[in-house]
């Protein structure tokens, strides 16, 4: 029974801290929809009144009435085309670029709530992710308390909070790809055939969200499959499996086909680019930080430094986890929408960052058990800094959208301004690997990553030692950032 009251405490909280920033906003009238938002949105629109899919109604209803995108989209007296919408012209209309999947999931929120309702859907829907990452910490440790603290640290805080009511696929995938990380896991505990084949069309609604969770999805089917058969040898468990998955692979490039005139959908060349700048990208979306998911939530460095643990302990799933990792943050590092365009710092490293929970929250429960002290200070510090980061995004008018390139240093930092300078910044090719603060902190993230493949064979001793060190090398980075530093951009 403590299981569930510690999980619907966690849900309640992310609630209270989702919803009231949301609704704060709205009053507020900050981070109305924009970027891909209102698009998404469109689509949604169009669904519920015109019950197809084509783009040319959705998008004349939305010039003339202006109801998701108060500034307007285009002159009311505009045809839809591809010049002014998000939409390309293929062999049966008009249809839009981005996947269906995200508006398919909004289309009952958008008809009954509109914007507002839509974005609490969002939110509502963020907190099954604080449900399969218990689900997740309940294979590592039995101590509810323990498991409610690395939690509440890990997952109950940015990038989810703010980001969980915005329109767009990341945080939809970055649920199911724990659940599917989840059923890997678990897979030997029995489940109806019903079930199994549930939970297979939610794995396989991955590539309905974006295309480029297409191989994420094959990766967890194959390895769910894999796992069930090696387990049971059972080809009736894992036959409804293939077949979910294949039906729905087969439906993605019909629609395709119709809409765009092609099974891969409507990208084109250049949608990924190898360059100085997604160099720059993949190390930001790391550690820049505005972006990086380590410096959004510093907490999650324990998670590198566990993540050799992780692999004794499990070193398939551990495998898996870093494939699906580098699966969902590698593709985006290569799009030219550098970061994402306009929308969240760090939107393109929520999914992946979902995943880095993992080996976070198995990180906090072997310090837990090592020692409470050192556990929790790290909570409790992680919260405190959570929290002065809410204040400052939420009520502060602190920005969290991304910064051009063009940006001076001294304006760039969203959350970290007093210190910015001592800190790596990430957002800018032409003087970012000429900027020694970057390397230095690169240099500390991977001595903590490769640290961590020596500490699970220490003993207890060794273990709290390696901690001092590793709270002095933090300490030791900042004061040579802060001096590296003074040399400026």
């Amino acid at each position: 029974m403590k299981q569930y009251l510690c999980l619907r405490t966690l849900v309640a909280i992310y609630f209270v801290a989702s919803l009231s920033a949301l609704l704060y906003w709205d009053v507020r009238d900050r981070y109305t929809v924009t970027g891909d938002e209102p698009h998404y949105l469109i689509m949604a629109s169009g669904f519920i009144k015109n019950k197809r899919f084509e783009q040319t109604s959705p998008y004349r209803e939305e010039f003339i009435s202006k109801r998701i995108y108060k500034y307007g989209l285009a002159p009311q007296e505009a045809e839809p085309g591809p010049e002014n919408t998000h939409a390309v012209r293929g062999p049966h209309g008009l249809y839009n670029v981005h996947n269906i999947g995200t508006p398919l999931l909004l289309s009952v929120p958008f008809l009954l709530g509109g914007v507002l309702g839509s974005k609490v859907f969002m939110v509502a829907l963020g907190s099954l992710a604080i449900v399969f990452i218990w689900r997740i910490s309940g294979v590592f440790s039995s101590n509810d308390r323990a498991r409610f603290f690395a939690i509440l640290g890990v997952a109950v805080s940015l990038p989810l909070v703010p980001a969980s009511g915005q329109i767009y696929p990341e945080i939809p995938a970055g649920i199911i790809i724990l659940s599917g990380l989840y059923w890997f896991l678990t897979s030997n505990v029995y489940r109806s055939l019903f079930v199994e084949a549930l939970w297979a069309c939610v794995i396989a609604y991955l590539p309905w969200l974006q295309i480029k969770f297409g191989l994420v999805c094959a990766v967890l089917v194959i390895a769910v499959v894999a796992k069930i058969y090696w387990e049971s040898r059972s080809l009736r468990r894992i036959l409804p499996i293939l077949v979910v998955a294949l039906v729905s692979c087969l439906l993605l490039m019909s629609y395709n086909y119709y809409a765009f005139g092609k099974i891969t959908g409507p990208y084109q060349a250049g949608a990924i680019e190898f360059s100085k700048t997604a160099l720059m990208v993949l190390m930001g979306l790391h550690f820049d930080q505005n972006q990086g998911f380590l410096f959004q939530n510093p907490l999650l460095i324990v998670g590198l430094l566990f993540m050799g643990g992780l692999l004794s302990r499990d070193r398939v799933f551990a495998l898996l986890c870093i494939t699906i990792f580098l699966l969902l943050i590698v593709p985006n590092a290569l799009h030219p929408n550098w970061y994402g365009g306009g929308s969240f710092s760090g939107r393109f490293a929520w999914a992946a960052t979902m995943v880095f929970w993992i080996p976070a929250v198995y990180g906090l429960l072997q310090v837990f058990e090592l020692s409470r002290s050192v556990f929790g200070c790290l909570v409790v510090s992680s919260l405190v800094l959570q929290a002065i980061f809410y204040v400052q995004y939420v009520f502060m008018g602190r920005d969290l959208y991304n910064k051009p390139a063009s940006v001076p240093m001294e304006m760039y930092s969203a959350l970290y301004s007093p210190i910015s300078r001592w800190l790596p910044a990430l957002y800018n090719s032409g003087w970012a690997f000429g900027y020694g603060v970057n390397f230095v902190w690169l240099s500390f993230l991977l001595i903590c990553l490769v640290a961590g493949f020596f500490f699970s064979d220490f003993n207890s001793t060794d273990r709290r030692r390696f901690s001092v060190v590793v709270l002095l090398s933090t300490g030791l980075a900042i004061l040579i950032a802060g001096s590296v530093s003074d040399h400026g951009v």
